[in-house]
């Protein structure tokens, strides 16, 4: 039987099997003291919390859904092994919110897992050893996440790999989980993070603030030269706003309005006169559902609608239904487009990605939901990286087979190009170098650990339609500006 997440969160709660929940409640005053000092350390640099994916679990999609989520030991649940792997078990673990306001995170990372570990388990293991995947809800709260840390860290037999942390916790747990020696891939895009210096830290996604750029350069090139920007008040949304801001500038726009909003409220008048009287042609934008639905409501009955362009944080069905109920089915095809990090649905790594989310119905319901989405397929590549970079090290030791992620993802003369797990551990057994370039892409990481990505604007109105990519060089050479 497929369990929904809402279920399995009960369950979780009822049974306390979850592993965030065995170690006890931080009080209250610990609990501002973690927030206050997370607070600190971003407040300069830290404009967002990404919310990648602004999408509810209720409904049909319901994010990744899990029969794994919870376990009687309070551990991490086996994969299925196919093949001919027969050594100890050995752990990766999804770290990030199964439960609380943002708990789409954590199912969207978990999702590339377990296709990542079909592949491994058919294919012999890494040195011989299965490999299961995990789960630790962090609850999306800084206070939580650096308990649930501690006890990952503490109580896990065998783990060599962590997925996340999500912006929700990462500065609060990035540190303890790099002072453990423990390889992460980072699931969040906080700017704070962009210029880290932490051995065990990476990310294959790109921070929040190139999502800005992202958005005035493709209005740039949609030959807009006014923009308004309507993005909630929260970090989730805010966090855009300074590449929106130096981006469209630069690109020589005039972002003739940039407001801040209060989300939720009855009524945004003040604003939308603003909007009204600048005569912007286009709008970025992102915020909840329900503040979107008040506002372009609004702005429509003002007869001022303009093409809009949000961000990541929009993609999502219950923000398409509140634009449809705002903007009416029509407006919504022919205005309304999101900009947001892309990976094809092509190509050999592709399909081998897409044959292990297929292979994984065991532990995901509805596998096709998530083929194209470049936030499941991010994690499917770093699984598959930690392993190569496991087997070009030969030790399963995070503190041993780290440095050796740059080894099989670089690219240099004489290196076999690679896109399967299979492909990259037949090599590197046989003394050759590689270089993995997976369903997202390939992965030129930095002297901070950071891959870029790919962005993309899409038609949500028709099932996602591709309509361009952002140009890769003019975004980067735009951010260096």
């Amino acid at each position: 039987m497929l369990l929904n997440a809402s279920f399995i969160k009960s369950k979780c709660r009822a049974s306390f099997t979850c592993r965030s929940q065995g170690g006890g409640a931080l009080d209250e005053g610990a609990r501002h003291r973690v927030r206050q000092e997370t607070a600190k350390q971003g407040r300069e640099d830290r404009m967002r919390s990404v919310r990648y994916l602004n999408l509810g679990v209720a409904g049909a999609l319901a994010g990744a859904i899990l029969l794994s989520a919870c376990s009687s030991s309070g551990g991490s649940a086996p994969q299925t092994t196919a093949g001919g792997a027969s050594g100890s078990a050995v752990v990766i673990d999804t770290f990030g919110p199964f439960s609380g306001p943002d708990n789409q995170f954590g199912f969207y990372e978990f999702a590339g897992c377990p296709p990542a570990a079909y592949w491994i388990n058919r294919d012999g293991g890494i040195l011989g050893n299965t490999l299961k995947c995990g789960v630790v809800d962090t609850r999306g709260d800084p206070a939580d996440a650096v308990l649930a840390a501690q006890k990952m860290l503490a109580s896990t037999p065998n783990l060599v790999g962590v997925l996340g942390p999500s912006s929700d916790e990462d500065l609060a747990t990035v540190p303890i989980i790099n002072a453990a020696a423990m390889t992460m891939f980072d699931f969040g895009g906080t700017v704070a993070l962009a210029s880290s210096h932490y051995g065990y830290f990476w990310r294959t996604l790109p921070a929040d603030n190139v999502s800005g750029y992202a958005l005035a350069l493709w209005a740039h090139l949609k030959g807009y030269k006014r923009a308004a920007a309507l993005f909630a008040n929260d970090v989730s949304a805010q966090g855009n706003v300074p590449g929106v801001v130096k981006g469209f500038a630069a690109l020589g726009g005039d972002l003739v309005v940039n407001e801040s909003l209060i989300p939720d409220q009855t009524g945004y008048q003040t604003e939308l006169q603003r909007v009204i009287s600048a005569h912007p042609q286009v709008i970025f934008t992102e915020s909840d559902p329900q503040t979107a639905e008040v506002l372009f409501s609004e702005l429509k009955q003002a007869g001022a609608l303009v093409p809009i362009i949000g961000t990541a944080g929009t993609y999502a069905p219950d923000y398409n239904k509140a634009m449809i109920a705002a903007i009416g089915k029509a407006d919504f095809q022919k205005d309304f487009t999101i900009v947001f990090p892309y990976a094809p649905t092509s190509g050999p790594a592709w399909e081998a990605y897409n044959q292990g989310l297929n292979m994984s119905g065991a532990q995901i319901k509805d596998p096709h939901q998530f083929y194209n989405n470049a936030y499941t397929m991010a994690p499917y590549d770093n699984v598959i990286i930690m392993a190569l970079a496991m087997i070009a090290a030969h030790s399963t030791k995070p503190a041993v087979y780290n440095n050796s992620i740059i080894a099989v993802t670089r690219a240099r003369p004489g290196a076999v190009v690679v896109h399967t797990f299979a492909a990259g551990k037949a090599a590197l057994e046989a003394g050759k170098q590689i270089q993995y370039i997976g369903a997202s892409g390939a992965f030129p990481f930095n002297g901070n650990h950071a891959s870029p990505g790919i962005y993309a604007d899409i038609l949500p109105a028709n099932g996602n339609q591709l309509i361009g990519t952002v140009p890769p060089q003019e975004l980067a050479k735009l951010i260096q500006q």
